[in-house]
């Protein structure tokens, strides 16, 4: 669960901004590693862009997967990682997870992920574009709703 900033009180992926002189590959492996202690061999899953109604600019965001990693997920200033069970639906053949881990917690993150996740799940390469427009702080994820997006999966 991501404990402050942009996003504070949601579940959200490891991530944020990539330094000069870094990749995004370096930026991500960094960012995981302050956020949660460890470190993974990330590969490359898919790219999102977010267009922001009430900003001039947009986040455009490349998205890695692991399925490794090193050491155990610790809690830091920034994030409180927690284990969550994969859906039957995207499970590898063999794999059960503990009947006590929860489902992903799809209504404690952003709206689009619930749109993007199973492709990410599946293990496709993805390219989406979300487009959020200003609401009240009581309305979908807090003040911001999604308006428009498409998502695509490379074949």
């Amino acid at each position: 669960m991501k404990k402050r900033g942009f996003g504070k009180g949601m579940y959200n992926g490891f991530g944020g901004k990539v330094e000069p002189g870094e990749t995004p590959l370096e930026g991500a492996a960094r960012e995981l590693k302050e956020e949660a202690g460890i470190s993974a061999n990330l590969r490359p899953c898919g790219i999102l862009l977010f267009v922001n109604a009430s900003t001039e600019y947009c986040h455009y965001v490349h998205m890695f997967r692991a399925d490794e990693h090193e050491a155990e997920p610790v809690e830091t200033d920034e994030m409180l990682p927690e284990w969550f069970a994969i859906p039957p639906t995207y499970r590898s053949e063999g794999v059960t997870p503990d009947p006590a881990t929860p489902e992903i917690p799809l209504t404690q993150m952003w709206p689009d992920d619930e749109l993007w996740m199973p492709l990410l799940l599946r293990g496709k390469y993805f390219i989406g574009r979300v487009d959020f427009g200003r609401v009240d702080a009581d309305a979908q994820k807090g003040s911001w709703a999604m308006e428009r997006w498409w998502f695509g999966e490379e074949k």
